[in-house]
């Protein structure tokens, strides 16, 4: 993938990278010493951030719904990696979804901790999606559904983040997507966190009740 002709297609630092290996190789580990490196003028929205996580960890009862809001280049990215990190140091499982992209995140989901959560039904569902290679609405419905029910399952065992980055609502089948994601009782007795990065917190605001807000 680092010699991939589309540039967006390419690792953008040695941590993905390196978690690319490990998702070749699931007994790759990723060096103890390995360091992010920590994102300039963001010290105060990590600090809310790690709260959070710190929060969620400790509590057997909670999901907390986090919006990363900014206009375009003001580090989203780059800040939501660095949570990331910090979350898998605090003991976190963590997903990224960067793109309703179903076979990579089976992929990522079958050869990672979140395989041991998955019920003989979801068992049967992941071997459907792993070879969907289009998309239309009806799918991603369905495969967040699948995913909502595969994390919620994993968080009430050990905490989870899940991360959605760069996702654009204005595109059909990640509208669904989101809203059908978010089709959940907030009560529920699990450890989650879920960031979202946006441009406008407004969207979400429209079927979300409850959600933070760490404005860039």
């Amino acid at each position: 993938s680092m010699l991939n002709p589309d540039p967006k297609q390419r690792p953008e630092n040695m941590l993905e990278v390196l978690n690319k290996l490990k998702s070749f190789a699931s007994d790759f580990k990723i060096p103890d010493n390995f360091k992010i490196r920590k994102p300039i003028g963001k010290s105060e929205a990590i600090k809310k951030a790690v709260e959070i996580l710190n929060n969620v960890k400790n509590s057997s009862e909670k999901v907390e719904i986090i919006l990363i809001s900014g206009a375009d280049g003001l580090g989203k990215t780059s800040l939501t990696r660095y949570i990331n990190v910090e979350a898998k140091a605090l003991g976190f499982e963590t997903i990224v979804v960067n793109e309703i992209n179903i076979p990579e995140i089976t992929n990522f989901l079958i050869n990672s901790p979140f395989a041991f959560n998955l019920t003989p039904e979801l068992r049967l569902q992941i071997e459907k999606f792993k070879d969907i290679n289009t998309i239309n609405p009806h799918i991603a419905i369905e495969f967040s559904k699948f995913l909502r029910d595969l994390i919620f399952n994993a968080s009430s065992d050990f905490p989870v983040a899940i991360f959605f980055d760069g996702l654009n609502p204005n595109e059909l089948n990640v509208d669904v997507f989101l809203k059908s994601f978010f089709q959940f009782d907030e009560s529920s007795q699990v450890n989650l966190a879920i960031f979202i990065t946006c441009d406008d917190v407004n969207f979400y605001a429209s079927f979300i009740k409850k959600f933070e807000t760490i404005y860039l």
